[in-house]
């Protein structure tokens, strides 16, 4: 398990977190613990397949879009997508990809 810390004083943990339905989470947040869990098997994933800058953008982007739903939870999924691509500078849809090789 790895940690880190954002500037909005959410803990960053990269972890296991298996699969929801038949596909492997990207994220999850935790309002209670102020913490974002990082699924480390999609973090390698993106590491080993699009090399280290692509693993950066796909935290950025995972961490964005969990803070975007705990903030706004009325809010729709493509709000969400947006405004983590808007931080990360890339759609989730690269990530996605990844999942049907």
């Amino acid at each position: 398990m790895r940690h880190r810390t954002n500037n909005n004083g959410v803990r960053v943990e990269i972890c296991d977190l298996g699969a929801w339905t038949t596909r492997p989470l990207f994220a999850e947040y935790d309002r209670r613990a102020s913490l974002v869990r990082v699924n480390a098997r999609m973090l390698d994933l993106v590491r080993d397949s699009l090399g280290a800058d692509a693993a950066d953008a796909f935290l950025r982007h995972a961490i964005a879009h969990e803070l975007f739903h705990a903030r706004r939870p009325d809010a729709s999924e493509a709000q969400a997508r947006e405004t983590a691509r808007a931080v990360s500078g890339v759609d989730a849809a690269v990530f996605e990809e990844l999942l049907c090789r």
